[in-house]
């Protein structure tokens, strides 16, 4: 703005426009009195979102919101993808002191939020940092509601998509980048997936400058220790992220927990697609359907929801560490009354890590020191449900935090003691109410009898009156003056009124203050002290409220780790329990869990299904897979059947399994699988010029190319979205490049591909069976051996509602089809279907007879014959 221009607007205006220039791209939220308010074109684009009257002064568009209550408003311009810089007041307004100081507190970003009103309490809000270099890239990230640190580093993107598939399980709500033409591609493809985007100078990334900021930050010498050794471009993102978020605080504080590093080979990979095709998750939407997480989530806490929502993206490889964990669940499998009893003090438990990061920046809300001495005032109780018969309970730490051995043979407890802060439970007890008000300026935060002063304060408060009638009936007395009176003017303040009649009778110690008309106005040193207590008893009460909650924030900050481990055992204890709560209601078993190839089941059951169908219509099923004899299941059957659940239904049992949660089947063994690819379902992606087809087969080479010995692969159609003898050729080239390596679930209709089984021995084939019934089929959804020898497919577009004519011409030429059998090639004593009539006098077809017999058909594999066939059948089309 010019600076003429600049020089004609008020103060309060030009104050406006110099914080606005430190934020020109964010919504500026300005505080005045009771209201933020929006100016100019910040508010033409707010109105609209916020659903508030625009309205001008001055022909200045404005709108506003109440202050008490902006965090749903913030939640809906976060929503329609803008950030928001909060301008707030630094000063109590009063007359004759100008215009009041204000500053940008905060800028709020959909990665930064930490109010328990724009988050949901069992999901975290990560805020992400890429850095690319080379052939590695840095990825870190900062759970600001929770203060949890993690980093990693990854193949770089040209080479693997292993960054996508990260960001699928961390599901950050805003992913910081470096500035500049060089990662425009990077903006644009992440911007395409969904997420939000920031930039920082590149110079932010720099490893020198980001080692520096990470030191200050855990106020270390040296960050050996924090597993960053050997990873310059996790250290880069690292310090790249907290940056951003040093850069969003505008000088607030806040605290992180310690950095941690992983490495994704700790943890069962599953790229994006997977956790998409298997229903991991919850997804938003008219289409949406009912999630894993939904089915097995019987925790309390929000703490346990967040470690259960992390688990079941991220199931572990270690053996050791999933035993203990099922050795938790089975604990409280055992001792029903103890989980019953551990429930009932969870239930409601409060999120002592957002209240901890909240207390951390200073926004503490009064109820969290209430809610937190709640906790602590139960947790005695839930330690004392967990002590083992063999003593108290003792910390012991491991890989995920505990440390125990197999259930039934451990000398040690399978929950570490809690962190004792006796003091800090007293002393909260002590102090804050147990239903204070929303804000400390409400005032009634600290309890009566806690502090002398607050006590002495409030009696004036409440009392004032009462003994301000007090002291008049004591002064007429003392003087004999029936008329006296006390009063009150904004000038004097307090006085004593005395009428001309009875000048005679007042005490030397009356000071005089005032002649009027009828008479004269005095104070005295008592009177005088009176006023000082009374006047502004209010306000003295606040700001000595807003000391002592100050006080009890340093003491609670004080015990901040200590408090955070508690937060970390508690969540963990609330995951054992669901599992325990799960396997009770579900009748799942304790899968075992090894290090061998093998996959064997009996009895699963599909976990969601199983939720949502009417009781006893889910019907169970078998698998054995392991890495010889039965590497690969090829599924045939009636569209319908079930394949898809029998397919899932595997994936989610091995999940859950590594998860250390317990199994819906008869029994089950897991060979621990490092990778779990799934290639389910038809969807395309129009906007990046990719159809069906080219989705499927991107998805499919990502698993070919992937996929290890150790690895369980399902793939239900490949090759439907092309030419039946593409798809035939695409889908047998497949299976045989899988042979030797992961476990294989695939399922097809290219019922041609079942001879496979005849010819390689670790391949064999299974079917979902149905019977005829007339004219309907009944699908029974039992898995058998051996190949399904029809589909129904008339059947189902029948179930469909496809018109009776459409369905009674199909049955003709599947007759017709039928009679006039596909001819067939003879390839080491196994026939392969070329699904060319049978034309005996036709000439192309016996120079096609003549070509077959002079290639060598007895080196040919299945799928070579075929594309030997397909070679002809552009030639052979018209016969």
């Amino acid at each position: 703005m010019a600076a003429e221009t600049t020089a004609a607007l008020t103060p309060l205006m030009q104050q406006y426009h110099a914080l606005k220039s430190r934020h020109p791209q964010d919504l500026l939220l300005f505080r005045l009195g009771d209201f933020f308010e929006l100016f100019g074109d910040d508010a033409q684009r707010a109105a609209p979102i916020l659903e508030v009257a625009l309205t001008h002064r001055q022909a200045v568009p404005m709108c506003g919101v109440p202050a008490h209550a902006a965090d749903p408003y913030i939640a809906k311009l976060l929503r329609a993808g803008l950030r928001v810089a909060v301008a707030d007041q630094m000063e109590e307004a009063s007359a004759g002191k100008g215009i009041v100081r204000r500053d940008i507190v905060r800028v709020i970003t959909p990665g930064t939020l930490q109010e328990d009103a724009l988050l949901a309490a069992k999901q975290h809000n990560f805020l992400a940092a890429v850095y690319p270099d080379g052939a590695r890239l840095g990825l870190a990230s900062i759970e600001c509601s929770t203060g949890e640190f993690l980093a990693t580093e990854l193949p770089a993107i040209a080479d693997s998509s292993a960054l996508w598939d990260e960001l699928t399980r961390l599901a950050p709500s805003e992913v910081v980048i470096p500035s500049g033409a060089d990662m425009e591609k990077l903006k644009v493809t992440l911007v395409h997936k969904g997420f939000s985007v920031a930039e920082l100078p590149p110079h932010d990334f720099s490893p020198r400058i980001a080692e520096e900021r990470l030191k200050t930050a855990f106020k270390t010498g040296s960050l050996r220790g924090f597993g960053l050794e050997e990873k310059p471009q996790a250290l880069a993102a690292s310090g790249a992220v907290l940056r951003y978020l040093e850069n969003t605080q505008c000088g607030r504080p806040f605290a992180t927990k310690a950095l941690r590093t992983y490495a994704i080979a700790d943890t069962l990979q599953m790229d994006a697609a997977t956790i998409e095709h298997l229903d991991l998750l919850p997804e938003h939407g008219s289409r949406a359907r009912q999630s894993l997480l939904e089915v097995v989530d019987h925790t309390l806490t929000p703490m346990g929801g967040r470690l259960l929502r992390r688990w079941i993206v991220a199931p572990l490889r270690n053996v050791e560490t999933i035993r203990e964990r099922q050795d938790r669940v089975a604990y409280f499998l055992e001792h029903k009354e103890t989980r019953r009893n551990v429930r009932e003090q969870l239930q409601g438990w409060p999120d002592f890590e957002r209240i901890l990061a909240r207390l951390a920046a200073g926004t503490t809300a009064p109820r969290d020191l209430s809610h937190l001495a709640s906790g602590l005032r139960q947790m005695p109780k839930v330690e004392s449900l967990l002590k083992h018969q063999n003593g108290p309970l003792i910390p012991l730490i491991g890989e995920d935090g505990f440390h125990a051995s197999v259930h039934g043979e451990s000398t040690s407890p399978l929950f570490p003691s809690m962190p004792a802060c006796p003091e800090l439970n007293q002393l909260l007890t002590r102090a804050v109410v147990e239903a204070p008000p929303p804000t400390l300026k409400d005032g009634g935060v600290i309890r009566d009898g806690f502090h002398a002063e607050l006590d002495e304060i409030r009696s004036w408060i409440r009392d004032g009156k009462r003994k301000l009638l007090e002291l008049e009936q004591k002064e007429r007395e003392a003087t004999g003056i029936s008329s006296l009176k006390i009063s009150f003017n904004n000038v004097f303040g307090y006085y004593l009124e005395v009428t001309k009649t009875h000048l005679a009778k007042v005490p030397a110690h009356y000071h005089r203050k005032q002649t009027t008309a009828n008479g004269e106005r005095y104070i005295t040193p008592e009177l005088k002290e009176f006023e000082t207590r009374i006047l502004g008893a209010e306000e003295r009460a606040l700001r000595l409220e807003s000391a002592l909650v100050q006080q009890l924030r340093e003491s609670i900050l004080k015990e901040g780790d200590a408090l955070r481990r508690m937060a970390d055992l508690l969540a963990h204890i609330d995951v054992a329990q669901s599992f325990a709560e799960l396997a009770e209601q579900r009748r799942y078993v304790r899968p075992t869990v090894d290090d061998s190839a093998v996959l064997t089941i009996r009895d699963g059951r599909h976990p969601v299904l199983e939720e949502v169908l009417p009781a006893g219509t889910l019907v169970a099923n078998d698998i054995a897979l392991d890495a010889k004899d039965r590497q690969i299941l090829i599924l045939t059957g009636p569209n319908m059947s079930g394949k898809s659940t029998y397919l899932r239904q595997t994936a989610l049992i091995a999940i859950l399994a590594q998860m250390g949660s317990y199994v819906p089947a008869a029994e089950a063994r897991v060979g621990v699988l490092d990778y779990l690819f799934t290639r389910i379902g038809a969807s395309d992606r129009l906007a990046d010029g990719e159809s069906t087809f080219m989705v499927e087969m991107v998805e499919t080479a990502r698993i070919l190319n992937h996929a290890t010995p150790r690895s369980l692969v399902i793939l239900d159609e490949v090759g439907r979205g092309t030419s039946t003898y593409d798809g035939m050729s695409i889908a047998g080239a497949c299976l045989e490049y899988l042979r030797g390596g992961p476990k294989v679930l695939f399922a097809t209709h290219f019922f041609e591909l079942t001879a496979m089984a005849d010819r390689f021995p670790e391949i064999h084939n299974a079917h979902v069976s149905a019977r005829e019934w007339g004219d309907d089929v009944v699908f029974l959804h039992k898995v058998e051996p051996g190949p399904a020898d029809r589909a129904y497919g008339i059947h189902v577009a029948r179930l469909a509602g496809v018109p009776k004519p459409v369905l009674a011409r199909a049955g003709e030429l599947l007759a017709e089809f039928e009679k006039s059998p596909p001819a067939t090639v003879r390839v080491d004593d196994k026939l392969v279907q070329s699904s060319l009539f049978d034309r005996p006098n036709d000439t192309l077809l016996n120079e096609f007879r003549r070509a077959l017999q002079v290639a060598d058909l007895n080196s040919l594999t299945p799928i070579q014959a075929l594309l030997l066939l397909q070679t002809w059948q552009t030639k052979l089309k018209d016969v």
